[in-house]
C-alpha cells in the first residue's frame, strides 16, 4: 500500500488513518512524503510500522516509483493524499486481482455518494467514455486505472518499469493503463475511495486552475507516446481549444497567466523525455498490523445526540478499528458522508432527505427504517445505537 504526499500534511495523515483501518491482512504501508507530511504522521500509534521515504521534488510518478522500490508485497495499491479508502477497499482490490494483473475502483466525490470517476475506457488520444456494466473496453481502448484507487501486481510493475516520471502528476495513471494493454485489468465496484480534490499549487479550493504548465506538458508527452502521427495534431489542437475555453471562465486577473502557462507547457512537452527506473523489488515485507480485522462498528442517533455518539465512535476509532456514525435531523436536507480526521466515517442529513442523488428529494421515513437503510451501506457490521 503506497501513499505519496507533498504539501498536504493534514489530509495525508487522514489518508494514512484510512489505511490503518483496512480489513485486509497482511497489509504494509509505504509513504513517500515531504518533511511536513512525515512530521504529521510521526505521532500516529502505528508510525514505527510505516516504511517512509522523503519526497524532495513534487513528482508523483517518481514518488510512487520510490514507494514501489521499497515495498515488500506481491501487490502495490495506491491512494492519493487527499483521499480516504473505505475499510473494505483493499480486500475488494485484492480479490479482483485473482483474475487480473491490475484493478481499479470507483472514486466518490465530496458529498460521499456521487461517483466522481467510475469504470472508464480511454484511448491513446486521451478520449474517454464510461464503461457500462457487463461490457469492457472496445477496439483501440483500454480500461483506465484511476490513480487514487488502483492496485497492480508488483512483478508486473517491475516488468514494465513502474510509472513514467516524465508525467509529474497528470496522465501518469493513464500512461500506465496504455502500457498495460493486452493484460487483464479489472474494475472492482466495491473498492470505493472518497476523494476531496484538495487545493494545490496548480488549483485553488474551488478547483479552479492556477497553472496549466504540467497538464499541458504531460498531454504532449502522452500523445507523443501513444497517439499516431495524423491523430496527434488534431488531439493536441482539441486539447488546447478546450483549455482556452476554460480559461475564458477564469477570473480576469488569472486569464493571461493561465494562457501563458498553457503554451509554455505545450512547448515543454515537445522535448520532455520519458523515464522509467529499475525498481528492484527485493525488500522485506513489514506488516502494518497483525491483529485480526474487525467489522466496522456502526453508531447512530438524532442530531441532538451528536456529542455522546461521537465519544463512543472515537473510542473504537482510537483503537484502530473502523467506525461509522449516522446522525439524522428532522429535515429534508440531503445527506453527506465525510471521513473525519479522528478516523470516523460520519453521515449527516435529514430524516426525509435523499442520500443517493438519484432518489426523490423528499420521502417519508420512520427513524428506525431510515437508520437501518443508511447503515446497511457500510457492509457487514456490529450495530451500536
Amino acid at each position: 500500500m503506497i501513499v505519496a504526499s507533498h504539501g498536504r500534511p493534514a489530509l495525508f495523515r487522514r489518508a494514512c488513518l484510512s489505511v490503518w483501518q483496512q480489513d485486509h491482512r497482511p497489509l504494509e504501508l509505504v509513504v513517500v512524503a515531504c518533511n511536513a507530511g512525515l512530521a504529521a504522521i510521526s505521532d500516529l500509534p502505528f508510525a514505527d510500522r510505516i516504511k517512509t521515504v522523503e519526497q524532495v521534488q513534487p513528482n508523483l510518478s517518481a514518488a510512487r516509483n520510490a514507494g514501489i522500490a521499497l515495498a515488500g508485497g506481491d501487490v502495490c495499491a495506491f491512494l492519493d493524499d487527499d483521499a480516504a479508502a473505505e475499510p473494505g477497499w483493499l480486500s475488494a482490490l485484492v480479490a479482483a486481482l485473482a483474475d487480473a494483473d491490475a484493478v481499479t475502483g470507483p472514486v466518490i466525490g465530496r458529498n460521499g455518494f456521487s461517483v466522481q470517476w467510475g469504470d472508464t475506457a480511454v484511448t491513446g488520444a486521451t478520449a474517454e467514455r464510461a464503461i457500462t456494466a457487463g461490457e469492457g473496453p472496445g477496439p483501440g481502448e483500454v480500461r483506465k486505472l484511476l490513480g487514487t484507487n488502483m492496485a497492480v501486481r508488483s512483478d508486473v510493475l517491475a516488468e514494465i518499469g513502474g510509472f513514467d516520471e516524465g508525467f509529474r502528476y497528470y496522465l501518469d495513471d493513464t500512461d500506465l493503463s496504455l502500457r498495460l494493454a493486452g493484460r487483464p485489468v479489472a474494475f472492482a465496484p466495491d473498492a470505493r475511495v472518497h476523494h476531496a480534490f484538495a487545493e494545490s499549487p496548480r488549483r485553488d479550493a474551488a478547483r479552479r486552475p492556477l497553472d496549466l504548465t504540467e497538464i499541458a506538458a504531460s498531454q504532449v508527452l502522452f500523445l507523443r507516446k501513444h497517439c499516431p502521427g495524423p491523430l496527434q495534431k488534431s488531439a493536441l489542437a482539441e486539447f488546447r481549444h478546450l483549455h482556452v475555453q476554460r480559461i475564458g471562465a477564469a477570473p480576469p486577473g488569472r486569464r493571461d497567466g493561465l494562457l501563458r502557462s498553457l503554451d509554455d507547457g505545450l512547448r515543454e512537452g515537445g522535448t520532455r523525455e520519458s523515464r522509467r527506473p529499475d525498481l528492484g523489488l527485493s525488500n522485506e515485507f513489514r506488516a502494518l498490523r497483525k491483529d485480526p480485522p474487525r467489522a466496522i462498528a456502526r453508531f447512530h442517533g438524532r442530531w441532538f445526540q451528536k456529542s455522546s455518539r461521537l465519544v463512543a465512535a472515537r473510542q473504537v476509532a482510537a483503537d484502530g478499528h473502523p467506525a461509522a456514525l449516522v446522525l439524522l435531523d428532522p429535515t429534508a436536507r440531503p445527506h453527506r458522508i465525510v471521513y473525519r480526521s479522528d478516523g470516523i466515517w460520519m453521515q449527516l442529513g435529514g430524516l426525509f432527505g435523499r442520500s443517493q442523488r438519484d432518489e426523490p428529494r423528499i420521502r417519508l421515513h420512520s427513524y428506525n427504517r431510515r437508520v437501518a437503510a443508511e447503515l446497511s451501506r457500510f457492509g457487514p457490521t456490529r450495530d451500536k445505537s
